[in-house]
């Protein structure tokens, strides 16, 4: 069947709840029945709960299984609430992705879609008017009239931009009809209110800044240790399992770790900068403080990318540019080993290549921000061989398992 809906979605999870609306924007009355009969278990026969699209009163008492965010939420004409299983690696991804063309439902490949600023899914109708031609006209075709909507997670309204019928008597001596489009009535400009937005964006700025200043000046259980060749650890010890103990994602996917409360001040060109003592900064500095010769695996906890992105967020350029100055300052002849890796989904030659590009990337950081190459002894990258978080089920769990570690050697 013609696609009369085309599936964007960020990753393959959130394409899987795309085709499901994208269902339900075909078939408004469809019941729940109705749903799981279209999306049958033996699509992703995953997980304890034996449907792909269940009520909530059956998902919420087996978490992780089920989107389960209000606004991830199936929610039928009648009112009632459903919700599509969550877990849907490569395979089930294939089946549901075929099975969604009886539909008239395209869903493009997670690799070609677009970078998403807000919401999880978008669909695209397409609409199709035909061209009629009489006499010698040429043979014809048929027009597409495509709006792309952001969805968040339901399709509300579609627009569509329609042409005319086109009618040829003789092709030699009339010209085509002109296209007439149907347009919203205009509304009334709001041009001030471009000028308003900068001017708030400033305020803002300036009141962050405040804050943040005030706030550094207000830290009576920083503990600023200078390092000197005297001044030992008698024990290195490793942070990263205190930390991500109750860590979390924020709306943008980034994740955010449980604050220690306590700062260590590390003096670093002159300048004292503060560190939460779980951090890797603290965890590093503390290891070259020691007696130890060799770190374990560190977790660069700054350094995690989006799926299939290798792309840095100013926090994670940041720490590097913090480790590097560690390192060359306290450590001068210390040498670095770096892993990159990936979560779960996707196939195994798409997770090595992906997971040595993060590697690779996070070296060439290092050496940009003044860390000698010929200190690197390898960066490689080992797929989702080692996971820090095993399941690999959740939006936390994936997240902690997309980094980069390191190993020291003075």
């Amino acid at each position: 069947m013609k696609a009369k809906i085309r599936v964007y979605g960020k990753d393959q999870n959130r394409t899987a709840l795309g085709i499901v609306n994208a269902y339900l924007t075909l078939y408004p009355n469809a019941t729940l029945e109705e749903l799981q009969k279209a999306f049958p278990y033996s699509l992703n026969p995953t997980g304890t709960v034996k449907e792909t699209i269940a009520p909530i009163s059956e998902t919420v008492v087996k978490p992780g299984e089920f989107f389960e965010k209000p606004e991830d939420l199936i929610t039928l004409k009648s009112g009632q609430k459903a919700a599509l299983k969550y877990l849907w690696e490569k395979p089930n991804f294939e089946q549901i992705k075929e099975h969604a063309k009886q539909f008239g439902i395209e869903a493009v490949d997670v690799l070609e879609t677009p970078p998403f600023k807000e919401g999880s899914y978008k669909l695209e109708v397409v609409e199709e008017k035909p061209v009629t031609h009489h006499h010698h006209a040429a043979q014809g075709g048929v027009v597409e009239g495509i709006i792309v909507e952001e969805v968040i997670p339901v399709v509300e309204e579609v627009v569509i931009i329609e042409e005319k019928p086109v009618t040829h008597h003789h092709a030699a001596t009339h010209h085509a009809a002109p296209k007439v489009v149907k347009e919203e009535p205009k509304k009334k400009s709001c041009n001030w209110l471009w000028w308003l937005i900068p001017l708030l964006l400033l305020l803002l700025a300036l009141l962050c800044w405040k804050k943040c200043s005030d706030d550094k000046k207000a830290l009576p259980d920083t503990e600023v240790i200078p390092f000197t060749e005297t001044e030992k650890v008698d024990v290195y010890e490793p942070y990263w399992d205190k930390r991500v103990a109750e860590a979390t994602v924020n709306e943008d996917g980034d994740l955010i770790y449980n604050e220690d409360g306590n700062l260590i001040g590390i003096l670093i060109n002159n300048e004292t900068i503060n560190f939460d003592k779980l951090s890797t900064e603290a965890e590093i500095y503390h290891f070259i403080r020691s007696d130890a010769q060799e770190s374990g695996w560190i977790v660069l906890d700054d350094v995690h990318f989006k799926f299939n992105e290798v792309n840095f967020t100013p926090a994670a350029l940041a720490q590097i540019q913090h480790v590097t100055s560690i390192l060359n300052t306290y450590a001068p002849k210390a040498t670095l080993a770096l892993e990159g890796f990936a979560d779960h989904i996707g196939t195994t030659k798409e997770n090595q290549v992906i997971s040595n590009e993060r590697a690779v990337a996070t070296k060439n950081h290092f050496v940009s921000d003044g860390f000698a190459e010929s200190k690197v002894t390898s960066a490689q990258g080992l797929r989702d061989t080692e996971r820090l978080c095993q399941a690999d089920d959740t939006p936390v769990c994936r997240a902690l398992n997309r980094r980069v570690e390191i190993k020291i050697t003075k």
